[in-house]
């Protein structure tokens, strides 16, 4: 910022944006450009059991973990084509996810699991036929989870819930 006598001042910070806290179960939606990572709140209460994160993509690659008392218990790893041609770009997403994140300084990461028809997210982010699904033990009694979405690349589509612990 610079005042009225042209003295500057700069401060770097860092903020965490969340979306509202979301009741356990609630489907999650987002279509758009990039989030990385988007976070939600999302409300367990205090039991402990299993929890099922359920999550579908589309070729563009995205990646959920699921924290609990601030320890991360699930991370699906990228999910996406690697070998899809990225209409925006001109190249596979996976070279667009390893450009992105080396211009960011994170390690490489791999697109592990590859979409079929059964687990595309359609544009109106509706799961078509069967989305993928992650069982997690709940053993805290941590009554909130943050779910991260890391969502690198620009035109990503994604739903995730995150059921109540049984």
């Amino acid at each position: 910022v610079t005042d009225s006598v042209g003295d500057t001042a700069k401060l770097s910070d860092v903020a965490n944006v969340y979306d509202a806290g979301v009741a356990c179960g609630v489907a999650n939606t987002f279509n758009g450009g990039q989030a990385f990572p988007n976070q939600v709140l999302v409300t367990l209460g205090s039991a402990t059991g299993s929890i099922t994160l359920t999550y579908a993509t589309g070729p563009n690659p995205d990646k959920f973990e699921v924290w609990i008392g601030g320890v991360k218990v699930a991370d699906t790893g990228y999910h996406g084509s690697p070998t899809q041609v990225n209409p925006a770009t001109g190249n596979t997403y996976q070279t667009d996810l390893s450009a992105y994140l080396a211009a960011h300084s994170l390690p490489d990461e791999t697109i592990t699991q590859i979409p079929g028809p059964a687990d595309v997210v359609d544009a109106n982010t509706q799961y078509t036929n069967n989305p993928e699904t992650l069982v997690i033990t709940k053993s805290t009694n941590d009554t909130t989870a943050v779910v991260k979405i890391y969502s690198p690349l620009d035109n990503t589509i994604w739903k995730f819930s995150l059921s109540c612990p049984a």
